[in-house]
């Protein structure tokens, strides 16, 4: 980055990085910049959302991922998990309920523990908790 100041993929990995170890300032700060250089990039919005997520930011990360959302027009394969996700965050659970149940229709791995458990196999600890939680609540008092 000291090298090239307009490189956003650098900026990208020193987010992505700074989230493993909990460094929310520069998480913040180098997926903004990321996303300033290569407004375009639809995977820096959304990974900038799971930073906000596993940071224990949850409004904020319902809110990148609504942006996202908006900005890949709800193309991306992980747009109804993580809006879903975001609102399970915040206590909204049923709107989140309503969303992954768009991502079970987008994505039948999503209606059975076993495809659960596949589909997450590389998520982490915090991100597989409230999945299965909204899985159960999607399975018990949602779905239709």
């Amino acid at each position: 980055m000291a090298e090239d100041p307009r490189d956003a993929k650098a900026f990208y990995w020193r987010g992505y990085a700074a989230s493993h170890i909990n460094d929310v300032a520069t998480v913040r700060e180098s997926y903004r910049r990321a996303i300033q250089l290569d407004p375009k990039n639809e995977w820096y919005q959304i990974s900038y959302g799971w930073a906000l997520f596993n940071a224990g930011a949850f409004a904020e990360a319902r809110d990148q991922w609504l942006r996202a959302e908006a900005f890949c027009r709800g193309e991306h394969p992980q747009n109804e998990i993580t809006v879903a996700l975001g609102f399970y965050g915040v206590g909204d659970f049923a709107k989140a309920a309503e969303r992954y149940d768009r991502q079970v229709k987008r994505d039948r791995a999503f209606a059975t523990f076993a495809g659960l458990e596949e589909a997450t196999a590389h998520w982490t600890w915090r991100e597989k908790v409230a999945v299965y939680d909204l899985f159960d609540i999607w399975r018990y008092s949602y779905r239709r």
